[in-house]
């Protein structure tokens, strides 16, 4: 167990989008760089990190769970130790397989994905029926798990994979909470009119563009006319204005949430946190945002 005069900083950082804009289907891994006082001779070997940082509540400190890291890097000097680790989804690398047949139900295909993984799933998934598709990795199959949810795969605080869509968190950040130059937002919102998947040889589309709506496109070898239709219907619609934003940060919000920020002038946004990222210095910082994608 490490204190803070053992350490120098944690950082932690985790998206749920890829660098181009919005996006269904990733399955990206939260990185924790760590550095620690060189106070005794430790030999990390394989281990696992679980990081909470405590809040004082009165006279009492409660913890907040941050997660759980698998060491991948450590890196030595003469003072320093700097640790580099990755959620449970580097554990995802496997190769997929299965002999439960040729079709599996989507609840199958989670459960041979623990099976091999060892990591847990958490959450609800619909009825469908899929085709074995053996010969990719776990992590691929997970992302199609997640885009024939309409969502982005994803490890929670306690370790276990989940399949995360925006939701409303219910949370407001003012000026209050951070510097007015520190708020950055793109010219026009990213929203969804159209969506697309190639399932191989074939795209499938529904929806159709509009003045102020956009494409979004995918691949997915399970996803038929009618699975795409159900994604369509929960995915159209949903817009955002791109931004960036550093502040004080809170450790109870998770990559997905929806927070409200509203600015100088009092002009009130919705924003969802598609990327998050924690300093931790004896003071906590943090960076969030989402990109959208130019119209032209």
């Amino acid at each position: 167990v490490y204190e803070n005069r053992d350490i120098v900083d944690i950082v932690i950082d985790g998206s749920l989008q890829s660098s181009d804009g919005f996006s269904i289907g990733n399955t990206n891994s939260q990185t924790l760089d760590l550095i620690l006082l060189n106070t005794e001779e430790v030999i990390y070997g394989t281990s696992t990190i679980k990081v909470e940082i405590g809040l004082g509540v009165g006279s009492q400190i409660e913890y907040i769970p941050i997660g759980i890291y698998n060491i991948d890097d450590i890196e030595k000097s003469d003072y320093t130790t700097k640790i580099t680790a990755y959620d449970n989804m580097i554990k995802f690398e496997y190769v997929f397989f299965t002999d439960l047949g040729e079709t599996l139900t989507l609840q199958q295909v989670v459960s041979e994905l623990t099976r091999i993984t060892g990591v847990e799933f958490t959450g609800n998934l619909p009825g469908y029926t899929v085709k074995n598709l053996e010969g990719y990795t776990c992590r691929e199959v997970l992302g199609y798990v997640a885009s024939i949810c309409g969502g982005n795969a994803h490890i929670t605080r306690d370790g276990k994979f989940t399949i995360t869509t925006p939701i409303e968190a219910n949370y407001s950040i003012t000026t209050d909470n951070y510097f007015i130059g520190d708020y950055k937002r793109e010219e026009t919102k990213y929203k969804i009119g159209k969506v697309s998947c190639k399932t191989g040889e074939e795209v499938l589309s529904k929806g159709d563009l509009g003045v102020d709506s956009m494409e979004l496109q995918f691949e997915n070898p399970w996803v038929n006319d009618s699975i795409l239709t159900e994604i369509y219907n929960k995915l159209v619609g949903f817009e955002y204005l791109g931004y960036t934003m550093k502040w004080q940060g809170d450790l109870s919000l998770d990559l997905g949430d929806i927070v409200t920020i509203t600015d100088k002038k009092d002009e009130v946004r919705k924003h969802p946190i598609l990327s998050q990222k924690f300093t931790y210095t004896g003071g906590l910082t943090s960076e969030i945002g989402a990109k959208g994608e130019n119209k032209n």
